[in-house]
């Protein structure tokens, strides 16, 4: 069983980066990005929030943002940064480059490693609302996928496609008989992150997990 920290979408934040692959197809980039269809999405002031938290505590679905049409993270590396700095510019409007790509790449792919009954702790996350003094935790029922959503409207629908079937859904608050707020804060800043066996806090989510999950 692995743990791991998913943070709900709440902003298009942060400017990973990773190191770029040299073998990238060139061609296929310049005719992405000069042929095709370019439909900007829209999204409102919740970025979808209602969406993603009916989705999980309704479906029993987790959501993950930066998943617009193409960008399957099961994937060959490759594919994926080239499609990830097309779909950029054609549905955000984003000039992005095989770094940034390859950094969101890096955190992103984190989901396709989640096996059947690893833990999930969602910090600031209560039933249906985004709630800064609740955490919630979830079991994986099923392997990541990717949905299509390209039939969807130009907006954050066409978004939000990485997925987790999760079952177990227990939501909590922040204390000291469960687990501290700031036990969420580094190094688990990004969208998803692993509890490493080497982390001091990994103890405290294990013991939290047998005694009161």
């Amino acid at each position: 069983m692995n743990m791991w920290v998913f943070r709900v979408p709440n902003a298009f934040s942060g400017k990973p980066k990773g190191s770029c692959p040299t073998t990238l197809n060139q061609g296929a980039l310049k005719t992405g990005l000069t042929t095709g269809t370019v439909s900007h999405l829209t999204y409102d002031g919740s970025i979808g929030i209602n969406f993603i938290l009916e989705e999980l505590f309704q479906h029993h679905r987790l959501r993950q943002g930066w998943g617009i049409p193409t960008l399957d993270l099961r994937l060959p590396d490759n594919a994926w940064i080239e499609n990830f700095i097309i779909a950029s510019n054609r549905y955000w409007g984003v000039v992005s480059n095989c770094a940034k790509a390859r950094g969101r790449l890096n955190i992103l792919s984190r989901m396709v490693q989640m096996k059947i009954n690893d833990i999930i702790f969602l910090p600031n996350v209560k039933d249906k609302v985004v709630d800064h003094d609740y955490f919630t935790v979830v079991t994986v029922k099923n392997p990541y996928y990717f949905e299509d959503r390209s039939q969807e409207p130009n907006t954050w629908e066409k978004d939000f496609a990485h997925v987790i079937e999760v079952k177990k859904i227990e939501t909590y608050r922040f204390s000291g008989k469960t687990l501290p707020k700031s036990i969420f804060g580094a190094p688990f800043m990004h969208a998803i992150d692993q509890i490493g066996p080497s982390y001091k806090t990994y103890n405290t989510f294990e013991q939290f997990v047998k005694d009161s999950y």
